[in-house]
């Protein structure tokens, strides 16, 4: 099976690339007049390259579905983990009612929507977390992250972004030790399909929040998001799944399609970036990490009696994100 991925430049602009990619995809086919969640990457106070999807890229996509006559919702949930921010505050810094206003489209922060739980099983443990209910009402969620360096993760693409459609930062912190599992369960109540890579920017050396941007200038696009996934660590010139566990897992499970599986458009190895990107953690990055793959520790630094202190403790090394 030949999973078709669209691959171009945006140097003279998102949306006649954006356009491009969807005559190649048959979006239309897929999207006419269907009822459709955006979820951007929106994981700082104010815009950052690099770290969230631009202006320009949401703006084309909620563009492109509005011209095929959909019912559009975009938004994301409060973030921040252990030290959650309001994503209204962010909406307004980036500007998006005046976008939602143009458009005719709905902005959520979904956080605030209402909820549903959401129960399934790993390793023989019960876990948890809440959705909004809209996820139940749409077709299908395009998915736009950023191509960048995670220091958790490995990096951050189409699965990872959907991280913030879990509505709550806590839920997210305890399911940190269950990641790749949890990715697939939020996946599927999400109803990821078509992915956009928001390529303008990239983020190396440290991420999701700090880092090096790179400027890139390319768009990837499929109803595939796992072969946005492979296609996308490739262009960084990583390995899918050495420089990530969690992509790893998912193509285990059949998430994530090989390189010769994909149909391409046109060449993508001139898209390449000349400059290599890497991880390179900090020796204060490495409790996060720590308590990331452990249940026990996760406890311990976000729950348990000693969170404050250790925090404290912390940001006497290590300044502090926002």
């Amino acid at each position: 099976m030949a999973y078709r991925i669209y691959i171009g430049s945006i140097r003279d602009g998102f949306a006649p690339t954006m356009a491009d990619a969807s005559r190649w995809l048959d979006i239309p086919s897929r999207l006419q007049g269907r009822r459709v969640f955006i979820k951007a990457n929106l994981t700082y106070p104010s815009f950052r390259p690099g770290v969230m999807t631009t202006p320009e890229a949401l703006e084309g996509v909620v563009r492109l579905l509005k011209e095929m006559s959909c019912d559009v919702t975009f938004g994301e949930a409060d973030s921040g983990g252990y030290n959650p921010f309001s994503m209204d505050k962010v909406f307004e810094e980036m500007r998006l009612p005046d976008l939602a206003r143009k458009y005719g489209v709905r902005l959520v922060n979904l956080s605030r929507e209402p909820q549903r739980e959401y129960l399934f099983d790993c390793n023989g443990r019960r876990f948890k977390f809440s959705y909004a209910t809209l996820f139940d009402e749409i077709d299908m969620t395009v998915s736009m992250p950023v191509p960048k360096i995670h220091m958790n993760t490995g990096v951050s693409f189409a699965f990872k972004n959907l991280w913030g459609c879990i509505s709550f930062p806590h839920e997210r912190l305890r399911l940190h030790p269950v990641f790749a599992p949890a990715l697939v369960e939020i996946s599927r109540v999400c109803k990821l399909g078509l992915t956009v890579m928001d390529g303008t920017w990239g983020l190396n050396r440290s991420g999701p929040m700090a880092g090096d941007p790179i400027r890139l200038n390319w768009l990837l696009a499929s109803f595939s998001p796992g072969a946005v996934c492979n296609t996308t660590a490739r262009l960084m010139q990583l390995d899918p799944f050495l420089d990530s566990t969690h992509l790893a897992s998912l193509r285990d499970h059949g998430w994530v399609p090989q390189i010769d599986e994909l149909e391409f458009n046109t060449d993508w190895k001139p898209f390449i970036s000349p400059v290599p990107f890497f991880l390179k953690r900090k020796w204060t990055d490495y409790p996060g990490l720590i308590a990331f793959r452990s249940h026990f520790w996760t406890q311990v630094a976000y729950f348990g009696p000693l969170a404050r202190f250790l925090h404290w403790l912390l940001y006497l090394f290590r300044k502090r994100f926002y």
